[in-house]
This record gives structure tokens, C-alpha cells and sequence, in this order.
């Protein structure tokens, strides 16, 4: 009797108390999973030490009946009775959304959204047409990349596609505090505007600390009617965002998109705007500059200009550097 006793012990101990894994695996538990399916991807993959003592706790706490779809991280040091509980008690790992890099269509946005978890492309994309969903968050199809902020959100596997896009929705509200709103307001934008204009400058430089004088180069042309003339807006209208040049043909397209056609912010952005970007029109620079061009050192930085005569003179600087460094690469071919 007493050894019966000391087996029973030394078994619930094990099951209970005592690591059973040796590798840190995740488990995705989907729809038509059975028990058996799920224990079979832990021992293949888990470095399980005792397989039996996981079929025991997956029969006693009814894996096969009562087992949740859902994301699992199992670790090393866990027990088995843990693990099993946590596919049965729905204990999910979050999932990490990442939104970054250039998104510049819904297509885009819904593989970006769907990507990390269950629910498929075709699921979500529906969502960000869904002009009456999107009202609740004062975006519309058309605004919708506004509304979207770059950065890792961390969200269960099995959420759907509504619950992602209202976390976004809820996010953006986050972001667009009090502070930032009265900012926006000071540099007469409201927080789409800002975003936008955000979108554009993204599309001007990859240095972030040229975001703010950029802003306030585009800010002074606001505040003066003139039309932005944004080569990023007119590589948006002609839909080629392969162009490494912006041509005339390209700035002669009749769009709403197209800064060089209209006065005026396009009526959405062109991209998912980065927070830096964002921040950087907030704190637009105060200058009297009107006019930016790339520099001739080909270091991804601009020259600005106040007047177009100085823009003129930039301008012509690059343009030999660059024919010089075309020539320069023909004579090594």
C-alpha cells in the first residue's frame, strides 16, 4: 500500500511540478486539431523528456474536448500539467503585429495585418472598405492609412478581423492625445492633414532629422497658395513606384493625388506615415525656405532654398555631380 502511495506521489510530482521540455516551441492549435494532432506537434517539436506524462494530464484535463485555437509558447522548465492547461484554458502567447516599411495600398495593409495571424488577407480587406466601421474612428476607405500607425502591437493569434482593426482604431485615438491634437492645431492642420503631409515627407528623405525643415518647407507653400509640387504625390498618381525620376509627363497627370495639378494637401495619404514623420511635422522647423533638392554628395541629404534662384543654382549642382557620376561609371564598365 505504501508503495502504491509513494508511486502516486512521485507521478503527480512529475506531472506537476517538474519540467518536461527541453526546447521552446510554439504551438498553434487551428480549427480540426484533435487531441492527438496537438500532443504529437508538442513531442516532435517540444524536446519532450516524458511523453507519457503529457498524455496522462492531456486525458485528465480533457485536451481532446476542451482544447482552445489559439498561439501556445511552450519553454523550457515547464511542467506538463502547465502546458496542457494552458491549451485548454485558452492561456494564449500575444502575437506580435509589426506595421512598418512602406505601405502604400489597402492590398498592402491587409497582407501587412493578416501576416502574423489566423485570419487570412481576404479576411481583413473587406474591413478597410467598410466605410461604416471606419466612421467610428472618423476615417473612410479612402482615409483609411491615416488611421494606421507603424509600430509592434501585440494581439492574440486568433483575433478577428474586426478586433484588429478596431485595436488600430484605438491605438490611433491613443496616439492623438490632447498635446498632439492642440499641435496640430497651432500649425492649422488637423491630425489627417498632419498625416498626409507626413505621408509625403516620408517620401522625400530617409534622414528623419530633415522631416521637421521638409515640413516646414511644405508648410510655407501652404501658407502661401502655392502648390506643393511633391514628386512623391506624382509617383502616387501614376501608380509606378518604381520611378527613380519624376519626368514631366509624370507631373502633367490629372489626379487629386497630384501636388504639381492641385493646390493644396492630397485628399489622403499616400503611404502608412511613420510616427517620426508625424512627429516631425508637429515640430515643423520656422524657416523661410521654399524649395529643397537632394544634395550633390549623393548622401541623402537636401540643400534648401528661400528663393528660386538659389533652388536654381542647387539644383544645377546636382545635376552635374550626377552626370559626372554617370560618366565616371560608364568609363569602369
Amino acid at each position: 500500500m505504501f508503495s502504491v502511495a509513494a508511486f502516486m506521489a512521485v507521478r503527480y510530482y512529475v506531472d506537476n511540478k517538474v519540467s518536461n521540455f527541453t526546447e521552446a516551441y510554439v504551438l498553434y492549435v487551428d480549427e480540426g486539431m484533435d487531441g492527438q494532432a496537438v500532443l504529437d506537434s508538442i513531442v516532435r517539436n517540444a524536446g519532450v523528456i516524458r511523453p507519457g506524462s503529457l498524455a496522462r494530464m492531456a486525458g485528465k484535463e480533457g485536451l481532446d474536448t476542451s482544447m482552445k485555437e489559439g498561439r501556445y509558447e511552450i519553454k523550457p522548465g515547464m511542467s506538463s500539467v502547465y502546458v496542457i492547461r494552458m491549451i485548454v484554458n485558452n492561456w494564449q502567447t500575444e502575437a506580435r503585429l509589426t506595421i512598418s516599411g512602406y505601405i502604400r495600398d489597402k492590398g498592402r495593409l491587409a497582407a501587412v495585418l493578416a501576416r502574423p495571424l489566423q485570419i487570412d488577407s481576404a479576411d481583413i480587406a473587406p474591413l478597410l472598405y467598410d466605410d461604416v466601421l471606419l466612421s467610428e474612428f472618423g476615417f473612410d476607405s479612402e482615409t483609411v492609412l491615416g488611421m494606421i500607425l507603424p509600430d509592434t502591437y501585440h494581439i492574440f493569434w486568433t483575433a478577428s478581423p474586426e478586433e484588429v482593426i478596431r485595436r488600430l482604431g484605438t491605438e490611433y485615438g491613443r496616439f492623438w492625445d490632447e498635446r498632439r491634437r492642440s499641435e496640430a492645431a497651432a500649425i492649422g492642420l488637423t491630425p489627417l492633414e498632419v498625416s498626409i503631409l507626413a505621408s509625403i515627407i516620408m517620401e522625400e528623405s530617409n534622414v528623419a532629422d530633415e522631416y521637421p525643415v521638409i515640413a516646414g518647407v511644405y508648410l510655407n507653400r501652404l501658407h502661401k497658395g502655392m502648390k506643393l509640387q511633391a514628386d512623391p504625390t506624382a509617383r502616387f498618381a501614376s501608380g509606378d513606384f518604381t520611378l527613380t525620376r519624376v519626368l514631366k509627363s509624370h507631373t502633367r497627370i490629372d489626379s487629386p493625388y497630384n501636388t504639381y495639378m492641385y493646390h493644396g494637401l492630397p485628399p489622403a495619404p499616400i503611404n502608412v506615415a511613420s510616427k517620426a514623420a508625424i512627429e516631425g511635422v508637429l515640430h515643423a522647423h520656422k524657416h523661410d525656405y521654399l524649395y529643397f533638392c537632394a544634395r550633390p554628395e549623393f548622401d541623402g541629404r537636401h540643400n534648401f532654398a528661400a528663393t528660386y534662384s538659389e533652388h536654381l543654382r542647387n539644383a544645377a549642382a546636382y545635376r552635374k555631380a550626377y552626370k559626372e557620376w554617370l560618366s565616371s561609371r560608364s568609363e569602369t564598365v
